[in-house]
C-alpha cells in the first residue's frame, strides 16, 4: 500500500467481499464518515452444524461449499473461517480501517457481499450472485462496467443420443415496494420432444436445472404456468409470497420458488418478464419469418368445444 501510494497507483480489490467496499466507498469524500466496514460471510459448509456434528465431518464435507466455487485452499479456508480472519487484515490495509471499525456478519445467501455504514446511519451494500468472475471482471474493466461473464443457464436432455429436451433459464428481478431490486432466475417453457412427453422427463429436468440454478447462486425462481405441474416441483402462486405480476396482479398463474430458504422473506414488490423474453416481441418480423418456417396445422376441435 506504500509503494502504490507513493507511486500514485490505485489498487483495485478482487476478492468479492472487498470489491463490494470498494465500489460502496465511492461516493465517499471523507473517510470519517464510515462508521464500519461490514464483511459478509456464507459460514461455509459447516454453518449450524452441532459439536458433535463437526466431529464427523470429512475432508470432502469441507470442501462442499454450498455457494461458492473456488480452489481447495481457500474452500477449506472458508470451512474454518480462516479466511475470514484474512480478510479484516486484508480490509485493514486497502482501505486503512482500524480492526475495531471492521464487522464480520454471516450472510448465508453469499448475496449481499458486504456493505458500509456511514456515520448517519445509511448502509450501502453491494449484492449480486455468488461468482467470482464478477469482481475479477469490475477489476479489469474498472471503471467501465460491460456486459457481464456470468451465463444464463441453457440445458438440454438426450436419451441415447437424441435430443428430447431444453430449458433455458435468464437472470430476472423483483423491483421491491421499497425501492430495492432483488435478483432472482426465470426461465422458458419446458420443451420436451412429442414422443416423450408424459413421461416425467419434464419434471426431470425442471428438477435438475434449479439444482443448477441454486448452484449458481438464484435465490428463487419465477415464472408463469400451470400450478398442477410446478406445484410438484415446489412452485407457489407469488402472490402468497407477496410478489406481483406487473401484468396481471393477482394472477394465480405466476409462480414463484424459493431456492434458499427464507429468500424472500420481507420482501414485498412486482415482477416484470426481463426484456427479450418473449422473442415476438423483441424481434417481431424475425419472428414471424421463424414461424414461417413450420407447416401450418389445422386447428381440431372436439365434440362441444367453443373456440
Amino acid at each position: 500500500m506504500q509503494e502504490a501510494s507513493r507511486c500514485g497507483a490505485e489498487i483495485i480489490p478482487v476478492d468479492s467481499e472487498h470489491s463490494a467496499i470498494f465500489q460502496c466507498l465511492m461516493g465517499c469524500r471523507d473517510q470519517r464518515e464510515v462508521k464500519r466496514l461490514i464483511l459478509t460471510c456464507s459460514g461455509g459448509p459447516f454453518f449450524g452444524k452441532t459439536r458433535e456434528e463437526l466431529a464427523c465431518m470429512t475432508k470432502s464435507d469441507a470442501l462442499r461449499h454450498p455457494n461458492w466455487k473456488m480452489g481447495a485452499k481457500i474452500t477449506i479456508d472458508s470451512a474454518s473461517m480462516f479466511n475470514k480472519a484474512l480478510e479484516i487484515i486484508e480490509a485493514h490495509w486497502l482501505f486503512d480501517m482500524p480492526p475495531e471499525k471492521i464487522q464480520v456478519v454471516v450472510h448465508p445467501q453469499s448475496i449481499v457481499h458486504s456493505a458500509v455504514e456511514f456515520a448517519d446511519g445509511a448502509v450501502l451494500a453491494q449484492l449480486g450472485v455468488p461468482d467470482m468472475r464478477i469482481p475479477i471482471q469490475y477489476a479489469l474493466t474498472y471503471p467501465k462496467r460491460v456486459p457481464g461473464v456470468v451465463p444464463e443457464l441453457d440445458f438440454v436432455m438426450e436419451l441415447d443420443g437424441e435430443l428430447i429436451g431444453q430449458i433455458i433459464y435468464v437472470r430476472s428481478e423483483i423491483d421491491c415496494d421499497d425501492g430495492r431490486k432483488v435478483p432472482i432466475m426465470t426461465f422458458g417453457p419446458i420443451g420436451i420432444a412429442p414422443a416423450y412427453k408424459r413421461q416425467g422427463f419434464g419434471k426431470q429436468l425442471l428438477d435438475y436445472s434449479m439444482e443448477k440454478a441454486r448452484e449458481m447462486g438464484a435465490g428463487a425462481l419465477a415464472i408463469t404456468g400451470n400450478i398442477l405441474f410446478y406445484g410438484k416441483s415446489g412452485f407457489v402462486p407469488a402472490k402468497t409470497k407477496s410478489v406481483r405480476y406487473a401484468d396481471d396482479p393477482e394472477a394465480d398463474y405466476f409462480l414463484i420458488k424459493e431456492l434458499t430458504p427464507g429468500f424472500l422473506e420481507g420482501i414485498s414488490g412486482t415482477y416484470k418478464d426481463p426484456e427479450g423474453y418473449f422473442v415476438c416481441e423483441k424481434n417481431p418480423e424475425a419472428f414471424e419469418q421463424f414461424e414461417a418456417t413450420f407447416p401450418k396445422k389445422e386447428k381440431l376441435k372436439l365434440p362441444g368445444q367453443l373456440f
